[in-house]
Formats: structure tokens, C-alpha cells, sequence
């Protein structure tokens, strides 16, 4: 099940992520989205999160073992697939 780990840490599970569209994505990462590919997941970012300043989340970086900021959406590539099809 995909989630949303907020730059503070805290983890939210999306149970609704095939219907989800553009629109819910900008929303949860709070702008443009641009797709992060790892080896076991797909991350979600704000495009423009570097420019902004926004805050490391340590827990997003973690998993995708490359550093990641503001609020980050983490799918399996699974649910990627999915969502893409």
C-alpha cells in the first residue's frame, strides 16, 4: 500500500492510490510532482522542493537511498505499474 511520509516523519497510508489523479498527487506533495525511480520503490516528490527549501525527510531518503524533501508519496513499483497503465 502506497503512503505519504510527511517531511516531520509521520506516515499516512493511501488506500486509494489506482484512482487517484494529477490533481490528488499536487496536493499531497504540495506542487508539481516529479517521480523518483528506486530499486524497490517509486517516490512521489515536489519538483520544485529543492528550490523552495523545503525540509530533508530523512525517512523518504532512507528508503529510496537518495535524499528527498518536503512531504513524499512511496509506492511499489507494482502500484506504479498499475496507475500507468
Amino acid at each position: 500500500m502506497a503512503n505519504l511520509i510527511k517531511a516531520d516523519g509521520g506516515i499516512s497510508k493511501i488506500e486509494h492510490i489506482q484512482t487517484m489523479g494529477l490533481d490528488d498527487f499536487q496536493k499531497l506533495v504540495g506542487g508539481y510532482i516529479e517521480p523518483i525511480y528506486g530499486v524497490d520503490y517509486v517516490a512521489i516528490v515536489n519538483e520544485e522542493g529543492l528550490l523552495k527549501r523545503l525540509p530533508l525527510n530523512m525517512r523518504a531518503s532512507n528508503m529510496m537511498k537518495a535524499p528527498l524533501v518536503g512531504d513524499v508519496i512511496i509506492m511499489s513499483w507494482k502500484e506504479w505499474k498499475n496507475r500507468n497503465q
